[in-house]
């Protein structure tokens, strides 16, 4: 189980949320009237979303138990929404996980803007047009391919004994990826902020020169 999920536990009062996935304080005690008994099970609120989280006695019932990576804090809504829709269903059935992760995927190219009739156009233009590194560009195809063979009878089998693993792993690519895409940029914009409008034209200038002499 990745590092930075905490398991529900009776014992503990704040837990990572299989609703929201966000690690929060789980309110309790008769004056909230959020946590509740009967026998064996136990029903617990969530402080975050509000979500609620069925246990009976040491089993979760409701929703599907935590075992992914939380969604990346500047992924965007839309694609936030089918990233915590796959977290939920993974357990049951990696196979629907994967394909519910490629299209986050499409919701993300759609969102960057990329040009193409296909996810594998889009990931294209991107790299054309992005100049990505050849790590993002892999983690893309990744999820593409994997989500793919998912719906898709292929070279992949989704049904041996290292599915789990690999569904774990799309789930730690596209963080991957939004950190790459989307997180990076925007810290380097704040950082480049400052600069003056005409020392950026500089070193653009600079830079083109250095090109040109170079070939």
């Amino acid at each position: 189980m990745p590092s930075n999920i905490v398991p529900p536990c009776l014992e503990k009062q704040h837990f990572t949320c299989p609703n929201c996935m966000i690690c929060c304080y789980q309110h309790c005690g008769v004056g909230f009237a959020d946590h509740y008994t009967i026998d064996s099970v136990h029903i617990t609120k969530c402080s975050e979303c509000d979500g609620f989280l069925i246990r009976v006695g040491d089993s979760i019932v409701f929703p599907s138990k935590v075992t992914v990576v939380s969604p990346h804090e500047d992924m965007p809504d839309l694609v936030r929404s089918t990233y915590l829709e796959a977290a939920a269903v993974f357990d049951p059935s990696p196979r629907a996980s994967a394909a519910l992760l490629r299209l986050a995927l499409e919701q993300l190219m759609d969102t960057l803007s990329a040009e193409g009739n296909s996810i594998s156009a889009k990931i294209g233009w991107l790299v054309v047009h992005r100049r990505l590194d050849p790590e993002v560009q892999q983690m893309l195809d990744t999820i593409r391919v994997v989500g793919n063979h998912s719906v898709h009878p292929g070279i992949i089998d989704l049904s041996g004994e290292d599915t789990r693993d690999t569904g774990i792993l799309l789930f730690e690519a596209i963080n991957f990826i939004i950190d790459e895409l989307i997180s990076k940029p925007a810290r380097r914009s704040r950082l480049w902020g400052p600069v003056p409008e005409s020392e950026r034209k500089h070193a653009v200038q600079r830079d083109i020169k250095n090109r040109n002499l170079q070939t």
